[in-house]
């Protein structure tokens, strides 16, 4: 993983548009099964298919539902959770017939960012090339990237430290030394072979 913060803030939207859809689904379904009007929609359980496959060398019956189900026009499957708390599936089915029906399947089936997966393969590496040529590529990036960095790291010290604390930041800094300081009430003692900045 090239960005492991970003990959994580990208897994915790997709998790949120996930939850969220999951909630009008549900709703959804809720509204569906108290106002009944088989002209617009209706509710039922996925169709369920069966197959004769090899289990441990033996040839069972597996039932599963049908995959193509989900991506008709017409039909939003939604999970929902039962009073023993196991999570089963249910479909709204809306009229094909009904322009108004349709419209509204697509709206929300116009929620799932899933469909863009292989759009956003194709993007990231374009997006990584010119996030190189803007960073790592670019020579001037790390003269103003350690300008800001020295502007923050004395900002952090000039609430926690002396001045002398300070100047010995800066001028093993301009050295070229590695300093990591950690703060006590009344010395900045550094992790590095234990010298001190004082």
């Amino acid at each position: 993983m090239a960005d492991i913060l970003g990959n994580v803030a990208n897994a915790r939207d997709k998790a949120i548009v996930r939850g969220e859809k999951a909630r009008v689904g549900r709703a959804l379904y809720a509204l569906a099964l108290t106002n009944k009007n088989p002209e617009f929609w209706r509710t039922d359980r996925p169709p369920i298919k069966k197959e004769v496959r090899k289990v441990n060398a033996v040839e069972q019956v597996v039932e599963y539902p049908d995959p193509l189900f989900k991506q008709r026009d017409n039909v939003i499957v939604v999970k929902v959770p039962t009073r023993k708390g196991s999570i089963v599936e249910r479909a709204i089915i809306f009229n094909e017939r009904d322009p108004r029906a349709m419209r509204m399947a697509q709206s929300i089936k116009s929620l799932d960012t899933q469909d863009l997966h292989d759009l956003l393969a194709v993007a990231a590496p374009i997006t990584r090339y010119f996030s190189s040529i803007n960073t790592q590529y670019n020579p001037i990036f790390g003269v103003v990237n350690r300008v800001r960095d020295v502007q923050t790291a004395m900002l952090n010290l000039a609430g926690t430290c002396s001045a002398q604390a300070r100047a010995g930041g800066w001028r093993r800094w301009g050295r070229g030394r590695k300093v990591t300081p950690t703060v006590t009430p009344d010395a900045v003692i550094t992790k590095r072979k234990g010298a001190s900045l004082r």
